[in-house]
């Protein structure tokens, strides 16, 4: 792994290699199990979330977005740049002999993603019900409970 060494490194050894990798392969448990040896045949249950936590970690995220932005600069990726690929992709989709309308799309759906209008709004209209709060149900019998519980949803 060729190690960036763009601004200040974090003052642990183990995080700035979890950075590292994480940036290098976008997958932060493997990052994780990378970074600390120790968990490389930790079930992926105990790695996911500590490699989650570990990411969203201030100083280790703001590492991250730092190698991001020092990889785009390099690049001369901005935003603009990428709308226009998307956009001559699109119009090759839709331009060829036998139209690509799915790959148009998903040029579209890119350009959407990158300008932040891809956020789905859900509306929620109409009234409300509500189960009585004075129903009890018995909890000694979990399968009684479950199947009163079922019939009360039901109007029953």
């Amino acid at each position: 792994m060729k190690l960036l060494r763009l601004g200040a490194m974090l003052d642990n050894p183990s995080h700035e290699a979890f950075v590292q990798k994480w940036h290098e392969t976008g997958n932060k448990s493997q990052a994780y199990r990378y970074a600390f040896p120790e968990s490389v045949n930790w079930k992926d249950s105990t790695v996911h979330p500590r490699a989650s936590t570990l990411s969203k970690e201030t100083k280790v995220l703001a590492r991250f977005k730092e190698l991001q932005q020092e990889s785009a600069d390099n690049h001369g990726i901005t935003v603009k740049s990428l709308l226009d690929e998307l956009d001559e992709a699109r119009t090759i989709a839709l331009g060829a002999e036998k139209p690509q309308t799915a790959a148009a799309v998903s040029a579209t759906m890119g350009k959407a993603k990158l300008c932040g209008m891809d956020k789905q709004v859900i509306e929620h209209k109409g009234a409300v019900s509500h189960l009585n709060a004075n129903y009890d149900i018995k909890a000694d019998d979990p399968k009684q409970a479950s199947q009163e519980y079922l019939e009360l949803l039901k109007g029953g």
